[in-house]
């Protein structure tokens, strides 16, 4: 039986800090950012100032450290903008889309061509955020007293609650239909708070419906949207094991097995590539100069590539080309702060697209490759 998405994950990311002996404070904050446009500029070279960034820094939960925070990022914009919690969406303009750039064998984004505006700014994020295909709409949880689940539409800023606040924890994430009009996420089982289920709503409300029982992540859909891909734990086993079904849940199989007692156990949700014929998660696998891997397979579970990595892991999505993949991840050289990165496939160097002050978390791209999304 899996257990709670979130509480899984607070629990792996205890044991590798601990392992890393450095404590990370989690936070909550949200951006967009776009390139060539007038807004604030994060550049991949420390030395460089970010004074231009701006934003609301709170923390979630905390009232007077937000208030002090806040002060602290109007005097300092490009040093404590980072301790904001919301939702952040990355917008890389066209001439200098995210995908494009990288297939130009450009080791890495043109960082001082990205700029951030807020999406979010009342502190209240949790844990994860995705954006709709066609970049119209963003989904993300919010804590008020208990958890909802909103969707944003980018263009206007209105917002509706899909999912009202109840009791319980959303899961890792959510994941919008490739047409847009649905969307998955997962959530405790009210009936059994052990259990975390997967559902669909309509994009802009409507009556929720179970898809599968015990998932350990949301789903990653085919390119035609008929199938669905998910991890699940089996504890007894200690087994991490990603599945796949009809988007209706029928039909479910395992394809992919990882030994948690191995110390090798799956990590994060898991990304369909745009064709359909790759599928990527990031996995523990600690020794000597490598703390997590991001393995690739096919639908059928045929091991393809596996990227050993020295840091952790912790968001993994494809690009819409199959130039390569972004990842979020932390070093200990930095304190432990996640950013985004990207990794060339079939095989690279792997490259910051970030780096900054700012704590990144899940990652959610558009199907054009020109907009993210990150918490």
């Amino acid at each position: 039986m899996g257990e709670r998405s979130e509480n899984r994950s607070d629990r792996r990311h205890g044991a590798v800090n601990g392992m890393l002996k450095r404590d990370a404070q989690v936070l909550d904050w949200g951006v967009e950012i776009k390139a060539g446009s007038e807004g604030s500029s994060i550049n991949s070279d420390p030395r460089v100032s970010s004074s231009r960034l701006t934003g609301v820094a709170v923390f979630s939960g905390e009232p007077s450290s937000s208030s002090v925070l806040i002060a602290e990022a109007r005097r300092h914009k490009g040093t404590l903008v980072g301790a904001v919690v919301a939702v952040l969406a990355l917008t890389v303009a066209a001439a200098f889309g995210v995908y494009k750039l990288l297939t130009r064998n450009a080791p890495t984004i043109d960082t001082h061509n990205i700029s951030i505006r807020p999406l979010t700014d009342h502190g209240q994020a949790i844990g994860f955020a995705s954006i709709s295909s066609d970049g119209r709409l963003v989904a993300y949880g919010r804590r008020e007293g208990e958890r909802s689940l909103r969707v944003k539409q980018v263009a206007t800023g209105s917002e509706v609650t899909v999912v009202p606040p109840e009791t319980g924890h959303f899961g890792s994430g959510t994941t919008f239909t490739p047409d847009g009009n649905y969307l998955f996420y997962a959530h405790t089982d009210q009936a059994n708070p052990n259990n975390v289920n997967l559902y669909s709503v309509p994009s802009l409300g409507g009556i929720s419906r179970q898809i599968v029982s015990d998932v350990a992540s949301a789903a990653a859909f085919s390119p035609d949207g008929k199938r669905i891909g998910y991890r699940r734990l089996i504890r007894d086993k200690g087994e991490d094991q990603i599945l796949i079904a009809n988007a209706d849940g029928t039909g479910e199989q395992a394809i992919f097995r990882r030994r948690e007692s191995q110390g090798q156990g799956l990590f994060t949700d898991p990304s369909c590539s745009a064709a359909g014929n790759l599928i990527a998660v990031g996995a523990f696998d600690t020794g000597e100069n490598k703390i997590t891997s991001i393995v690739v397979f096919t639908p059928e579970g045929k091991l393809v590539k596996s990227f050993s990595l020295p840091t952790l892991v912790t968001a993994v999505t494809w690009l819409p080309d199959p130039s390569g993949l972004l990842y979020v991840a932390a070093e200990k050289s930095t304190g432990l702060r996640w950013q985004v990165w990207f990794q060339p496939f079939p095989a690279g160097d792997p490259s910051k697209i970030t780096n900054d002050l700012s704590i990144y978390s899940s990652l959610s791209v558009t199907a054009k490759g020109e907009a993210f999304v990150t918490i």
